[in-house]
């Protein structure tokens, strides 16, 4: 069962910059969000850790 539906390509890219644009570092990364959004604040995160 698919709880979330596939992106194309554009909407993918919208979906990663409204992470960037909104997540802030090392909050809660909520289970609702898009997992394509979750990736991104996982990534931003690792980001974060690496500097």
């Amino acid at each position: 069962m698919v709880l979330f539906r596939v992106l194309t390509a554009e909407e993918e890219a919208k979906f990663r910059k409204w992470a960037r644009d909104n997540y802030k570092l090392l909050e809660p990364i909520n289970g609702v969000w898009h997992p394509v959004v979750q990736a991104e604040c996982v990534v931003m995160n690792e980001e974060r850790h690496s500097h």
